[in-house]
């Protein structure tokens, strides 16, 4: 991760990754969740941070999921406009979630052997999708030692007390025109909160997963020497305790005809889901055309419908047939029986 720390020629470009709205009362950022109310033991938690796209409502002229902004130095609401990006306020960068759905907790998600192109793009892909500011593409990595000040850095990690998120974000560090810039948090280093550096905070509902987490983290040194980047990310945990459910327990088909089952997949990421199909274990007699079924999610998230058909063959015995469905990914296998009613 060695590169030239000097832009020739590009003195206005900017910007690296991904941010969000924050409250601002008199200049700070108000940690999401407001005050404890009670104390309660942490506690960690783990899988992958699956990232909500920025996207902006026409309707209620709001910005929400994933999105990164600018502060400009020595202010607290004066941003830089970013004449690449997507959204009506060219000061918000919209962010789309990258190859592995986010970001990844106690686990590196490292640059690529070849981290920029030829034009000084950067080609990592894994936590969000490469992003234009100025001609210019960036995205964000995690690795044990930050590329910009050569000191170690821990794994992104998160702690939950109550609904209440804090954490350790210290080694997120987007790559920019052939240089990277620390914008974690809290900093590697004794200095952890520098400027407006802000302690990480958020908010995690258990029942639905989703959290809300955000942060800023004064840039130090290069080009942006003492702007700040304002970080907004959303979206659900996959936590890995992967499970499907089907919707109904027996479906009802005409012979030569297609049974459809839908099913809810937890904790799948969009990456898992395309790369798994479900084997089906059924009586000969049900004389079924194919013994796998093709997985099609319709929801984004840490619940996911999937869309299951298992075409029934004209000559097939009428009467009820047990059928399994197996779902093998991540060394891990689940098995349902549904009950299918040929008519």
């Amino acid at each position: 991760m060695t590169h030239a720390t000097t832009l020739s020629g590009r003195l206005a470009r900017a910007a690296l990754a991904l941010a969000g709205t924050a409250a601002l009362v008199a200049g700070v950022l108000v940690p999401i969740g407001g005050a404890e109310t009670a104390a309660e033991a942490a506690t960690d938690l783990k899988g992958t941070l699956v990232l909500d796209p920025g996207t902006y409502n026409k309707t209620t002229k709001k910005y929400s999921g994933t999105i990164f902004r600018m502060l400009q130095p020595g202010g607290t609401d004066r941003y830089l406009v970013n004449a690449d990006s997507s959204a009506p306020d060219k000061t918000y960068q919209l962010l789309k979630p990258g190859t592995d759905g986010g970001l990844q907790l106690g686990r590196y998600q490292r640059v690529p052997s070849k981290p920029f192109d030829a034009n000084l793009n950067s080609l990592a892909k894994r936590i969000t999708q490469p992003q234009k500011f100025f001609g210019t593409y960036w995205s964000p990595n995690t690795a044990p030692t930050d590329a910009q000040s050569g000191l170690p850095t821990p794994a992104p990690s998160l702690k939950l007390s109550g609904n209440k998120l804090t954490g350790d974000f210290s080694a997120w560090t987007p790559g920019w025109n052939g240089i990277y810039f620390n914008q974690g948090s809290p900093k590697p280093g004794d200095d952890k909160y520098p400027g407006y550096t802000s302690p990480l905070s958020g908010t995690y509902n258990k029942s639905t997963h989703k959290f809300k987490i955000r942060w800023r983290s004064l840039i130090v040194g290069g080009p942006f020497n003492n702007f700040t980047g304002e970080w907004t990310l959303e979206g659900v945990l996959a936590d890995n305790t992967i499970g499907l459910k089907t919707a109904k327990k027996s479906v009802s088909v005409k012979r030569g005809k297609t049974a459809k089952v839908k099913a809810t997949a937890s904790n799948w990421t969009e990456k898992n889901l395309k790369k798994t199909k479900i084997s089906i274990s059924a009586p000969k007699n049900l004389r079924l055309k194919k013994k796998t079924a093709s997985v099609s999610a319709t929801k984004r998230g840490a619940n996911k419908t999937v869309n299951l058909k298992l075409s029934v063959g004209k000559k097939a015995k009428k009467g009820k047939h047990k059928v399994q469905l197996i779902w093998k990914a991540g060394g891990k296998s689940i098995s349902r029986t549904v009950t299918v009613r040929v008519r």
